[in-house]
């Protein structure tokens, strides 16, 4: 399993959390996010690592952000390397979950279901 699906597992289970839902489902989500906690705060130190070193800064060494999470790079070529080094980062292995099981959801978005598939099988007793 690569980290980015972790990651988008994380995003989708908290996406998922902020509607009520039954305990099984429920509980389903909060192991998820529990359980790639870990994936996910790597992934957040080692991405703050590469901004650092590719944003463009100002003269008191701070990143040059330009809101909603986004900053400017040196150049085009620190764009095309941050690019290169944060796939790689995304690309990284890691262990495969335990799968759990939960009813089937009353609405879930089709991205959600795709980052949640490996970890939570929906309607499967």
């Amino acid at each position: 399993m690569y980290l980015i699906e972790c990651i988008n597992a994380y995003i989708a289970a908290t996406q998922m959390q902020q509607k009520e839902t039954d305990y099984q489902t429920a509980y389903a989500l909060l192991r998820v996010k529990r359980e790639l906690q870990t994936q996910v705060d790597f992934f957040r130190e080692e991405e703050l690592k590469l901004i650092k070193k590719y944003a463009r800064t100002d003269e008191s060494g701070q990143i040059q952000w330009l809101g909603n999470e986004r900053f400017a790079f040196e150049d085009a070529a620190s764009a095309e390397e941050f690019k290169r080094e944060r796939e790689k980062l995304c690309m990284t292995q890691t262990d495969e979950p335990e799968t759990l099981r939960a009813p089937i959801p009353e609405r879930i978005s089709p991205v959600q279901l795709e980052a949640l598939e490996k970890f939570i099988r929906f309607g499967e007793e």
